[in-house]
């Protein structure tokens, strides 16, 4: 599991409701095990010109949820 250890306040992921404890199941629908997956995730997206990843993302015992989240350049 990857659990979300802090959400900068002025970022996208924050604005779309993402928070601390959050657990990242998936990024791009690949399977998120390590910071290693999600940093990889995004430079490809980087590399292919796109502006977001999709987190699919759990709180609790909610169902998991997908998220569109820009990333920086």
């Amino acid at each position: 599991l990857l659990v979300i250890g802090g959400v900068d306040p002025s970022s996208d992921a924050a604005q779309k409701g993402l928070r601390r404890g959050d657990i990242i199941v998936s990024i791009n629908r690949r399977p998120a095990m390590s910071v290693e997956d999600v940093r990889a995730a995004v430079a490809e997206a980087q590399r292919a010109n796109r502006p977001s990843v999709l987190l699919l993302v759990q709180r609790g015992n909610t169902p998991p949820r997908y998220v569109g989240v820009r990333i920086s350049r």
